[in-house]
């Protein structure tokens, strides 16, 4: 289905870049106008859509890094940064507009299940310092991610993409039964008690 896919693709980029990518490329709305929707100037619209439209590229690099290694060295900088709870590092590691989505029954209730904007998203993952101390390295149905194990036990999956060497999107969710975990050979033992 068309519309499904359109809104698979849609869903990585962040709200921004939604709007700049649709308004512009979609509806030829001018960058000036779109700047005043977005609260920004028209560079800084042209640069969003200018960044959606190579994330929705297929074969982009946003959805399936062509570098395993180098995507992994961010992911890992990124974790270890957040495990510090080093905000001023996580920051630095981010896309300005970084967005961390998280699946409402992995939160406490009122715990916003979208956050955007890299200090906003640095800010709120200290608070989930010793799940992210939980998680260990592995492949998640042929995909690098980190998988969240307290007390060994597999949970939920913490998917981050990379582009240009910063962190653009991250994904937490429940495991569920048809994903595939691998080992990873660098994988940590992911074992704690929260």
């Amino acid at each position: 289905d068309v519309s499904r896919a359109l809104m698979v693709v849609l869903d990585r980029l962040t709200a921004p870049q939604r709007v700049a990518f649709v308004l512009h490329d979609l509806f030829a709305v001018p960058f000036d106008q779109i700047a005043a929707v977005l609260g920004t100037t028209p560079a800084g619209a042209k640069k969003h859509a200018s960044r959606a439209r190579s994330r929705v590229r297929p074969g982009d690099d946003a959805v399936a890094p062509a570098d395993d290694a180098s995507h992994q060295q961010i992911v890992t900088a990124f974790l270890r940064a957040a495990a510090g709870g080093d905000i001023a590092r996580m920051v630095e590691l981010m896309a300005p507009d970084c967005v961390r989505d998280v699946d409402a029954t992995l939160v406490p209730a009122g715990t916003p299940v979208r956050v955007t904007g890299a200090a906003a998203v640095a800010e709120e993952t200290r608070h989930f310092v010793d799940r992210i101390r939980c998680s260990a390295p592995m492949r998640v149905n042929g995909r690098p991610a980190h998988v969240i194990a307290p007390g060994g036990h597999p949970s939920a999956i913490i998917d981050i993409d990379t582009y240009a060497g910063v962190v653009t999107r991250i994904a937490i969710r429940p495991i569920v039964a048809t994903d595939v975990l691998e080992a990873s050979a660098d994988q940590a033992s992911g074992k704690c008690d929260l």
